[in-house]
């Protein structure tokens, strides 16, 4: 019984410690000087620095000069926590920031950070060590905006709107007058219909039919080139061992799409309207009880940022019934965390 107690005591302790090392965005941004944004998902993950005018500064990463910073993906549900935390730690190494080129040291204390981890929605208990190794590089509990890709994302939505979200997964974000809500994104083994991995998923089945039934398929080569087998059969064990994980099937996506489009393969094509229906249907579910003349619907993800992105959006919007009008504006190709941060801003 005392240990029961001491345990709900400790609890009782910790619980204002855990609310303050959770800021809101606009709590954890204010009266900084430098604002790290992190855009983290499941092929990627980005890094920018900006000033209080929100520009973008020059960063040296490993003496070399860029923009931006990049790393590999940090979708906790597809590489796991270790590997998230390999892929942030090395973001951070070796960063010297802005023209005066200074220590990371130097200016962490008047810093925060805005960072949009994919999966963490559905790891909520792993947010703590990530913040943990945030204050590990310096930086205060109450200056670490720590979210999920699709709550930090939501920032960019006004009064009403969605975000759709196709990368390695797939998930849609709606808000209207009716409240919020989330639509899809159960992963890979229950859904994430619309997604890369969804496409790589449709494309390993055709390249099987091509082996087994002898149905000839486009870009089997390929796959198995991609994949350094000399079947498509050889890559199910891989995938059932965890050798081959998400994301990897994802990577499938772009020989999908220039088989669609610059071979005009039928078979890839109706891959890809497939896909395009089901990032639909999520569409339709969001603009199910609002009335918006101008329904804003923000693209995210990898498969958005592909050459052909804008006819798949295309088949999107034709199979979206909305009358009052659907605005598709895609911001793959933009690192979230600076746009969440824009907006705020901008909202004043």
């Amino acid at each position: 019984m005392y240990k029961i107690f001491a345990f709900l005591f400790f609890l009782a302790c910790i619980s204002p410690l855990t609310s303050a090392a959770s800021p809101s965005l606009k709590e954890a941004i204010q009266d900084t000087d430098y604002l790290f944004l992190i855009d983290g998902g499941g092929s990627k993950t980005i890094l920018q620095v900006v000033n209080t005018k929100t520009e973008v500064l020059d960063l040296e990463y490993k003496k070399q000069n860029t923009p931006s910073i990049l790393s590999g993906p940090t979708n906790i549900n597809v590489v796991g926590l270790e590997n998230v935390k390999k892929n942030l730690i090395e973001l951070f190494e070796e960063i010297k920031i802005g023209l005066e080129k200074k220590e990371l040291s130097e200016v962490v204390n008047r810093s925060a950070i805005v960072c949009g981890i994919a999966g963490l929605a559905s790891n909520a208990d792993l947010e703590s060590t990530i913040r943990a190794l945030f204050t590990s590089f310096g930086f205060s509990a109450s200056r670490i905006a720590l979210f999920s890709d699709v709550i930090l994302a939501k920032h960019l939505i006004r009064d009403e709107g969605a975000i759709l979200i196709s990368g390695t997964g797939s998930i849609c974000f709606a808000k209207s007058s009716k409240g919020e809500k989330r639509i899809g994104g159960y992963g890979y083994a229950l859904g994430d219909e619309g997604s890369g991995f969804y496409i790589g998923k449709l494309a390993l089945q055709a390249a099987f039919h091509d082996e087994f039934e002898h149905e000839p398929f486009a870009i089997t080569k390929e796959i198995c080139s991609q994949f350094d087998v000399t079947s498509a059969d050889q890559i199910i064990k891989p995938f059932y061992t965890g050798k081959i994980n998400a994301s990897d099937i994802a990577k499938i996506a772009p020989l999908v799409f220039k088989a669609a489009y610059a071979q005009q393969d039928k078979r890839c094509h109706d891959i890809i309207d497939t896909n395009a229906k089901a990032l639909a249907a999520l569409v339709m579910r969001a603009v199910k009880e609002t009335t918006c003349p101008d329904f804003p619907v923000y693209l995210i993800g990898g498969i958005f940022k592909n050459e052909n992105a804008q006819d798949f959006v295309r088949i999107i919007q034709e199979n979206v019934a909305y009358a009052p009008r659907v605005n598709f504006i895609n911001v793959a190709q933009k690192n979230v965390a600076l746009e969440a941060v824009i907006s705020m801003r901008d909202e004043g």
